[in-house]
């Protein structure tokens, strides 16, 4: 598809660099912004409030997974002769976790609607607050669920990163790293168990570290052959 490794390598980096900062808006900085937590009657003001803002997370996030499929179809050109299984298992993870997360985002739309059709008046304030936090904890939830598959999806991508010989094997394994991250987080939420994973906070750094290595270098010299 992209004529070269190093060719395919370029446009995992450009995706990549994309996909960051937009799911970062729509997945980070929109909730801090909007959602009150353990309020859900100061949340439902806030989304009628900054409803633009609002919606904005919703659309970046659906743009954010459109990225990451074609993200992940740059990188399976990139790697699939290193371990098509591997490449294969590395595309079905992630594209189940951006199924997982377009579902969400149509949860959290639900409150968009719920604002547009007269409800709020309708009904009386404690439903209305009932209905937001019911949205909001789904949607939250449902992201979670996806997180699982958007960790999963670093093992194979991580165990080839290693074995390929395109990179340093170091970025592999903090790869790997990210997704036990991932993987811990969500299921730490899931079954609401009161304990912080010290991981978690630098999941990012495994990804920005192969972002920036795909933009900057590439493949390394002499694995620029055609595929």
């Amino acid at each position: 598809m992209f004529g070269t490794l190093n060719n395919s390598a370029r446009w995992a980096g450009f995706f990549y660099f994309l996909l960051i900062p937009v799911g970062m808006f729509g997945l980070a900085y929109v909730p801090s912004v909007t959602i009150v937590a353990d309020n859900p009657s100061a949340t439902m003001d806030n989304i009628r409030a900054f409803e633009f803002l609002f919606r904005s997370g919703n659309a970046a996030t659906l743009v954010m997974n459109i990225i990451a499929i074609a993200l992940v179809l740059s990188l399976y050109e990139l790697f699939r002769g290193t371990g098509r299984i591997l490449s294969g298992f590395m595309v079905a993870f992630l594209l189940i976790g951006t199924t997982i997360s377009l579902v969400a985002s149509v949860g959290i739309g639900a409150s968009i609607l719920f604002s547009k059709m007269g409800a709020q008046e309708a009904l009386p304030l404690a439903q209305q607050v009932l209905f937001t936090k019911v949205s909001l904890d789904l949607w939250k939830y449902t992201s979670m669920v996806a997180g699982i598959f958007w960790g999963l999806w670093l093992f194979p991508l991580g165990i080839l990163t290693y074995k390929s010989g395109f990179f340093p094997r170091i970025l592999g394994v903090l790869l790997l790293v990210s997704g036990l991250a991932y993987v811990v987080d969500a299921f730490v939420f899931i079954l609401q168990l009161d304990i912080h994973f010290a991981l978690v906070d630098y999941l990012w750094f495994g990804e920005a570290s192969f972002t920036l290595w795909l933009l900057i270098f590439g493949v390394r010299k002499g694995a620029d052959t055609s595929i």
